[in-house]
């Protein structure tokens, strides 16, 4: 993989095509000295640009100063009808400067143009009553079309309001498995141990049982050494543990052969 250090030295020859591709992927792997550049490359784009800051800031990286920078324009990008500019901006007065309530009619603006983000952040802001009147129903409905769109972060949120039963949804344990699974697809490892459990109390099938081994295994990959994981499936036909050692994980199985389940994960 290319170095920040190949994106700065690309971005110092004016190779700026080169430079947002490094970047791009650096940034797809949590990198933020490389969310900070891609900022910078978006000079043309104050929405594009203070989305990157945002990004860089969370992940640790102070741009504070490179926020303040953009400011003015993403403020006139986004009173001209700029989608992305209007979520930045909302991110940024409700994590940046605690102050939900400016935040929110930045988000509405954004989310009637079916910006995901924008979607999932209001829906975030009505399901914790954070700046407008708490409402549940209108979260839901707004993490489902997020979700729809593909956002990873509103599909774990909505296969969790389907898992509970939260906003008017009636618990649907299939329905929450899908969720989870196209979260954890794209790479929200958080989505993994709840996929696991509800897997095991669907139990429908060798697959159901096959796929729980293969995500509470993942769970105890990422896990400090020493967690141990456990689960059983709803009927007690089989349990699953999984125990994270030194340089593997120990997985150890009841009521289930390994040939049951070889061959039958489709999903990565």
């Amino acid at each position: 993989m290319p170095t920040i250090e190949d994106a700065l030295a690309a971005y110092q020859a004016e190779d700026f095509t080169t430079a947002r591709a490094i970047c791009t992927e650096l940034a797809d792997h949590g990198h933020p000295g490389a969310m900070q550049l891609l900022g910078r490359l978006c000079a043309d784009d104050p929405g594009q640009a203070a989305h990157w800051f945002f990004q860089a800031w969370q992940n640790g990286l102070n741009t504070e100063q490179d926020i303040v920078r953009v400011r003015a324009d993403l403020e006139a990008a986004a009173e001209g009808g700029s989608a992305v500019a209007q979520n930045a901006l909302g991110l940024i007065l409700t994590f940046g400067e605690d102050d939900p309530a400016a935040a929110a009619p930045w988000f509405e603006k954004a989310a009637a143009q079916d910006h995901p983000e924008a979607m999932r952040s209001l829906g975030y802001l009505l399901g914790e009553g954070k700046g407008v009147p708490k409402d549940d129903v209108r979260a839901a409905g707004l993490y489902r079309r997020a979700a729809e769109l593909g956002d990873a972060y509103a599909q774990l949120n909505l296969a969790g309001m389907i898992d509970q039963g939260l906003g008017g949804l009636k618990r649907d344990v299939s329905e929450a498995i899908e969720w989870f699974r196209r979260a954890a697809q794209q790479g929200l490892r958080d989505a993994n141990q709840r996929l696991a459990e509800l897997l095991a109390e669907r139990n429908q099938d060798r697959r159901d049982a096959a796929e729980a081994v293969e995500r509470i295994t993942r769970v105890a990959a990422s896990s400090p050494v020493g967690a141990e994981f456990r689960l059983a499936a709803s009927d007690g036909s089989w349990s699953v543990t999984a125990k994270r050692n030194e340089t593997a994980v120990a997985v150890s199985l009841v009521g289930l052969g390994v040939n049951e389940i070889q061959g039958l994960i489709d999903e990565s």
